[in-house]
């Protein structure tokens, strides 16, 4: 993760916790090297979580030398303060100190004019000093074992149906982030005349109720793939239309040129069956 980008952050953070990007505080603690170091979250109801939050802050140990925390709420009053005096109370300094709603981010602690207004910067805008998004630059485990263990996961619920533990269920919507482990999904998804298609598309749908932020742009947009190989035209165009004024998504745009161009679901499904998705956990 690099912490100096707030989009970065956002994104990874509810991942990382591994708990849904909605209604929900996250506070980080990163030591000297900018490696995670702490995580916790809390719901966001009333003025417990801010108050457990500072309290987190205040005791984690030594190693902890900087904060990051989001606010995942499209709430505009959201008051990060209390985090902010808990930081500095305890000599730490505050990296990241953010709001994410659907569609858009503000920091609190940005200075910088005409940039983080009160409604928040849309996801896919270059907000004035912020540099762009990069997501997963980092994670707990390899890359083969991490997307090998996913991969688990995935089938599980392509299988079982969408699990209902909402960290697993938050887990599974981060996941689409790392591009080779989505294109691998995508890839099975049109194989062996698309076999597997019910039920990712299922999964898809059931994760799509309570995933509404910027870090689920993937899940939205592979959901309008699976629409687009079922032939369901005007509404994949209405959710890849949905995703790209968040984000220019380059899977949206590419579903947005082959509607555009009415090319054929046929056409799509072997682009995406071209490639086997073993090959493809392993890039």
């Amino acid at each position: 993760m690099n912490v100096n980008q707030p989009i970065s952050v956002i994104a990874e953070l509810a991942f990382l916790a591994e708990v849904e990007a909605r209604d929900r505080l996250v506070v980080a603690g990163f030591d000297a090297d900018n490696q995670l170091s702490a995580v916790a979250s809390w719901p966001l109801i009333g003025e417990r979580p801010y108050d457990d939050a500072a309290l987190a802050i205040t005791s984690w140990p030594d190693p902890v030398r900087g904060i990051a925390a989001v606010a995942y709420s499209d709430a505009l009053t959201i008051d990060l303060r209390v985090i902010h005096s808990a930081t500095a109370a305890s000599g730490r300094s505050m990296l990241q100190l953010l709001r994410a709603g659907t569609g858009r981010w503000r920091s609190a602690v940005c200075s910088r004019p005409r940039c983080c207004p009160p409604i928040g910067n849309r996801y896919g805008q270059s907000a004035a000093g912020h540099p762009p998004y990069e997501p997963l630059s980092g994670r707990r485990k390899d890359p083969q074992t991490w997307r090998t263990e996913y991969w688990d996961h995935w089938q599980a619920a392509i299988r079982d149906g969408a699990p209902s533990e909402g960290a697993l269920r938050a887990a599974l919507v981060g996941s689409l982030l790392d591009i080779p482990l989505r294109d691998a999904l995508l890839a099975q998804s049109a194989r062996q005349n698309g076999a597997a298609r019910p039920g990712f598309r299922s999964v898809l749908h059931a994760l799509q109720a309570s995933s509404t932020l910027g870090v689920s742009l993937p899940l939205h947009t592979c959901l309008a793939a699976m629409l687009y190989l079922d032939g369901e035209v005007a509404a994949s165009r209405a959710l890849v239309n949905a995703v790209l004024l968040v984000d220019e998504y380059s899977l949206a745009r590419l579903l947005h040129n082959g509607l555009d161009m009415r090319a054929p679901a046929s056409l799509l499904a072997r682009s995406f069956a071209h490639f086997d998705p073993i090959d493809l956990l392993a890039a």
